[in-house]
């Protein structure tokens, strides 16, 4: 029966890990990163306080003739069936995480970018990850492991938002975007397979494994950004390029006067860009 029900919660949040591509259908290319990043940065948010709610909800449910954790189930699933007004304004160690995903997003709608955020994000994780990583080799005290969780956490969920939303942006069509997101989906709901076994009882207290499996991603991330942007730049030019050699021909069977629909058609198919 678990398992069966496991099946139904994994259905549901299907619907979950849809949302940004249902945002795109309502806001331009360049302001989609700021509302997929207020849906995103919910969960940084709700993280900075769920740990201390669930220990006070189990605290509560052991004077109940309910099991504590059935409890903790009914309480905290509870309100996901209730109606809710989207623009009700939200009030609650992720709120920093909470804030900068946010403005890194606001920043590169702004800037119609997302490979440079997506980078400087991912080095400022990659950075935390590794103090992390090497926290035992290099002495490093439990003040300063703290604060190199900041760093990793920040750029982590600013990433996440940010390859989401780039990933939508880069489709030059609706079905494009709903295969591409799908198939992102796909590889990304394969993570917590891995994630799980990450940080095992034995590798405590510093857990050197997971992390330097997480800076090793981060360090992919870096990379595979920065050869996706050169290599949709050469695309942006050859786009240019066959643009510019189609306006010319167009222009000359205008004054010809032999115009086909054809041509026009294919000209409004130029406009697409990929946004680096």
């Amino acid at each position: 029966m678990l398992i069966g029900l496991r099946a139904v919660l994994g259905i549901g949040e299907a619907g979950f890990t849809g949302v940004p591509f249902y945002l795109s259908f309502f806001y331009k290319r360049h302001e989609l990163a700021f509302r997929t990043a207020i849906f995103i940065s919910a969960a940084p948010l709700a993280s900075s306080f769920a740990s201390t709610l669930a220990w006070l909800i189990v605290k509560f449910g052991e004077a109940s003739p309910i099991a504590p954790w059935r409890v903790l189930f009914l309480v905290e699933g509870f309100p996901s069936v209730l109606p809710t007004d989207p623009r009700r304004p939200l009030r609650a160690p992720y709120l920093l995480a909470f804030a900068f995903v946010l403005a890194t997003a606001r920043a590169s709608d702004n800037a119609r970018a997302r490979s440079p955020f997506i980078i400087l994000h991912a080095l400022l994780s990659l950075f935390g990850y590794t103090c992390l990583a090497y926290a035992e080799p290099w002495g490093l005290s439990p003040p300063v492991r703290y604060l190199a969780l900041f760093p990793a956490c920040v750029g982590f969920f600013s990433v996440v938002a940010l390859t989401v939303t780039w990933s939508i942006n880069n489709q030059p069509s609706e079905s494009r975007q709903g295969g591409g997101f799908a198939l992102l989906q796909i590889v990304g709901q394969c993570g917590p397979l891995l994630g799980t076994r990450l940080y095992p009882a034995t590798d405590a207290p510093f857990y050197a494994t997971g992390m330097h499996t997480c800076a090793a991603a981060m360090l992919g991330v870096v990379l595979l950004a920065l050869l996706l942007r050169f290599y949709m730049r050469w695309w942006n030019t050859r786009m240019d390029r066959q643009a510019i050699e189609g306006n010319l021909s167009l222009r000359g069977e205008e004054e010809e006067g032999l115009v086909g629909p054809g041509l026009r058609r294919r000209s409004a198919r130029n406009s697409f860009r990929y946004m680096l």
